[in-house]
């Protein structure tokens, strides 16, 4: 008896596996891009998450960081500038009331009013620099 045959005939009779058909592994193949495609969709969307909290983080403790140095600077000035001590602090209220604003346009009249107020106080330059530093500090900070 020829084994060709028999295999022929019979192919289950020695365990011989048939190939797959062409239709299936093209399914296949397409099932599995899809899937790859899917995943690494996901991948991507999972590092822009990751990449946007990460931004999110550093920006609120860059503000932390500039909150904290503004307070330190404020308490350095009023500390230094005893004789002068009411007028930088009704500054500093001003330069504050900068963050109030409702809008653009009202934050950047009250910006350019306490700046001119600034220009006008008689006290020693690096106190009039911080001033300005401060007010520009709390005007960029806002977001409209």
């Amino acid at each position: 008896m020829d084994i060709l045959k028999l295999l022929q005939e019979n192919p289950k009779a020695f365990n011989v596996i048939e190939p797959p058909k062409i239709q299936h592994v093209i399914q296949n193949k397409d099932y599995l891009n899809a899937a790859v495609e899917d995943y690494l969709k996901d991948q991507e969307e999972r590092q822009q998450e990751e990449a946007d909290y990460k931004k999110s983080l550093l920006n609120s403790i860059q503000g932390i960081e500039r909150n904290t140095a503004l307070l330190m600077e404020m308490t350095h000035l009023l500390q230094k500038s005893n004789d002068k001590q009411d007028e930088t602090f009704e500054l500093m209220v001003e330069i504050l009331e900068i963050m109030k604003s409702k809008d653009q346009d009202e934050a950047n009249s009250k910006f350019m009013n306490v700046i001119e107020k600034i220009k006008t106080f008689t006290d020693n330059a690096s106190t009039v620099q911080s001033l300005i530093g401060m007010a520009s500090t709390v005007y960029t900070a806002l977001s409209f």
